[in-house]
């Protein structure tokens, strides 16, 4: 039983959830992510992105 309430909760936030779902479609169909999202995750890793540029 607890098995299905993560496997459903882990589907929920990965392809169902409004957020997660930009995230998930763009991964799963080109690779690329929003400028945006990819700040807010990434931080650190962005702000040296824009460095270089």
């Amino acid at each position: 039983m607890i098995m299905i309430l993560l496997v459903a909760g882990h589907f929920f936030l990965a392809a169902i959830h409004p957020k997660s779902r930009v995230e998930f479609a763009s991964m799963m169909i080109d690779g690329y992510i929003d400028a945006e999202i990819s700040a807010h995750h990434n931080g650190k890793w962005f702000a040296e992105l824009q460095k270089t540029k």
